[in-house]
């Protein structure tokens, strides 16, 4: 479960939280053109310690197009952000896909085969320009089930309600 931003399917970054093969671990990872990820593997396994010990995890990823370089943080139980080690820089090609109307930004979550599936609920995203909320994006309002809700079935319906504020 986390966030993404890329231009399509072969060209993304994310950060999500991951019980895997690793234990339970922050992981920020990238695929440029399809291939394979570019971040260094100290950031693609980040110990958080035990999820049963965070409440709520913020999760960021910052980008600069005169740069390039797009920056993953997160917040524990509503403490400060902290940066991960390293960031992703894009070439000036890959940047102008990233940084274009195109893009596009969302949440994400699979369970999919998970022995220990991760249960989690949006509070809040939005997508922003300089510290403020872009005008014309969209962003999510409300999200049902709500945060802190019990007994939901893994295959229950997940609904979000949008702002969606350009017709059409």
């Amino acid at each position: 479960a986390g966030i993404y931003f890329g231009p399509d399917q072969d060209n993304f970054v994310r950060l999500i939280v991951d019980d895997g093969s690793h234990g339970q671990v922050l992981t920020f990872k990238d695929e440029i053109g399809g291939g394979n990820p570019t971040l260094p593997t100290s950031v693609q396994s980040v110990n958080i310690g035990s999820f049963s010990s965070i409440n709520t995890l913020d999760l960021r990823l910052t980008g600069d197009p005169s740069t390039g370089k797009v920056v993953a943080s997160y917040a524990i139980n509503g403490g400060a952000f902290t940066t991960l080690s390293s960031a992703l820089t894009l070439t000036c090609s890959n940047a102008s896909k990233f940084f274009s109307s195109a893009a596009r930004a969302g949440v994400t979550q699979n369970n999919s085969g998970a022995p220990n599936p991760i249960i989690v609920a949006y509070d809040t995203f939005s997508i922003t320009r300089g510290g403020t909320v872009a005008v014309g994006h969209p962003s999510a309002i409300d999200v049902r089930p709500r945060e802190g809700s019990t007994a939901v079935s893994r295959d229950s319906f997940i609904a979000v309600d949008l702002n969606l504020p350009n017709s059409g």
